[in-house]
């Protein structure tokens, strides 16, 4: 997983490569992730499917079954996804 510093350095980069005079406010750019990571999201349905078709590889990594498959199960379509280490 990517720290938050990497993401600010690259969210600043790509800020600075399309716009050298625009200063991007980094708690701005970044509080709508944040929130979503924190508080959590609406798994659609379209990503449920794709995490049931694909339970077996999540299911081989520690830190993406912790993340994609809480207890053990997948989320399924109009569950709350949550990822608080994101948003640290």
């Amino acid at each position: 997983m990517r720290s938050k510093r990497f993401v600010e350095t690259r969210c600043y980069y790509q800020s600075q490569k399309l716009d050298p005079s625009r200063h991007v406010l980094y708690p701005k750019v970044l509080k709508p992730s944040i929130n979503y990571a924190e508080n959590g999201y609406i798994v659609a349905d379209v990503i449920a499917d794709v995490w049931e078709r694909e339970i077996e590889k999540l299911s081989s990594d520690e830190d993406c079954k912790k993340l994609f498959l809480p207890e053990g199960k997948f989320l399924k379509a109009g569950d709350i996804h949550y990822q608080p280490r994101l948003a640290e």
